[in-house]
């Protein structure tokens, strides 16, 4: 099986509270726990002020699939494709949601104020390193989901 990686930028159209899965928020990650897992995509979807980033990593249909939703989705807007790619291998082994929580982060990237300023590249980098230091909520592909 061929591996593709896909990340976009988007906007969200309600209001988020750093570090909470409510509402609407919370709708879209337990549905990434469940439908990114069982289509067999990892990476995560990075909360930001203001703005989401995902990185969606597995098979290309699926993938362009999931992205043909998200672009309908009413809770985004300003979606805004950063790159598909293909892949040796997943940098990803699950799926999850990570915060952008400034506390958290190192102090050389706590003056991001605006994912919509970087380019695909260092949004891939800002994704790796919230997907270490920022989760709210992961899944294993057939593995337990853990919400804190």
């Amino acid at each position: 099986m061929d591996l593709y990686r896909l990340a976009y930028r988007s906007r969200p159209t309600f209001p988020i509270r750093t570090g909470w899965l409510v509402g609407k928020l919370r709708d879209i990650a337990m549905v990434g726990l469940t439908r990114n897992t069982e289509m067999e995509l990892t990476g995560v979807l990075c909360i930001e002020r203001n703005a989401f980033v995902q990185v969606l990593e597995g098979p290309s249909e699926r993938l362009r699939a999931v992205y043909d939703r998200i672009i309908l989705d009413k809770r985004h807007f300003a979606v805004e494709e950063l790159c598909f790619e293909k892949i040796a291998e997943r940098s990803y082994d699950d799926w999850a949601v990570a915060f952008a929580m400034p506390v958290k982060l190192p102090q050389e990237q706590r003056s991001v104020t605006d994912v919509y300023d970087l380019d695909a590249a260092r949004l891939l980098e800002r994704a790796r390193l919230l997907r270490q230091t920022g989760v709210v909520a992961e899944r294993s592909i057939g593995g337990q989901s853990i919400a804190s």
